[in-house]
């Protein structure tokens, strides 16, 4: 098995999707690494991309009975991870910036490094409250000057605020988060409810064509995964 192709691959299995589909999705075999980083976010990248398209296209062909390739360049995937910085609105760049100016990465008083999230406004006066400092990235910076990473990390999520101290690989295994992951699937699919089977009859343009999504989430995840529906409906 190509070690690019492995992650796609046992998560269309682990899925219990058709085998034989898997041979339609064509990846990068070199996609890392795409950016300079200790993660292969080329392989991250064109797997998400290509299983989401591949399942896309799976479904239309149970629609249809037609068969597509789906084909994903790693480089291209790794550009769509970061999609926020190029968009336009109505052929203008968006020029607002995607974090609050205090968010970021800051030294701490054991040599490590603490990321605060300051993009709502409660979280913000949260951390500033926790700080006791002022809203300036320097008078942040003097303060957790003065805490450890993790205490500010514990402290922060004792106050229900968002802070997450830097770990090694080996920290975050022995972490009971990291822990618990090891042994959980990236996907798992859980049935919320009892519903009949609707049929969606029609010849689709577009693989869900018919299927109406109400999204009416906020922050990242829910609206990539509506944005993800949207590129596959006419």
């Amino acid at each position: 098995m190509n070690a690019a192709r492995a992650p796609a691959e046992a998560l269309w299995r682990s899925l219990a999707l058709p085998v034989e589909a898997i041979s339609r999705l064509q990846l990068s075999p070199q996609p890392d690494p795409v950016v300079d980083s200790s993660f292969k976010i080329g392989t991250a990248a064109q797997t998400a991309i290509g299983l989401s398209g591949l399942a896309a296209a799976h479904f239309h062909q149970l629609r249809t009975g037609v068969e597509q390739t789906v084909s994903v360049d790693a480089r291209h995937a790794a550009i769509e991870f970061k999609s926020e910085a190029y968009y336009e609105v109505e052929g203008s760049e968006e020029t607002s910036e995607l974090f609050e100016a205090l968010a970021g990465v800051y030294r701490t008083k054991d040599n490590n490094y603490v990321r605060i999230h300051t993009n709502f406004p409660h979280h913000k006066q949260g951390i500033l409250d926790i700080l006791k400092c002022q809203p300036t990235r320097e008078s942040i910076q003097e303060a957790l000057l003065g805490w450890n990473s993790i205490d500010f990390e514990t402290a922060a999520a004792e106050n229900k605020m968002v802070a997450t101290a830097l770990r090694s690989f080996e920290q975050w295994d022995a972490h009971p988060h990291g822990q618990a992951l090891q042994d959980t699937p990236p996907v798992v699919l859980l049935k919320v409810g009892d519903a009949p089977r609707r049929e969606i009859k029609g010849n689709p343009a577009r693989p869900l064509e018919g299927i109406r999504v109400l999204e009416l989430t906020r922050v990242l995840a829910g609206p990539v995964c509506g944005r993800t529906l949207a590129g596959e409906m006419p």
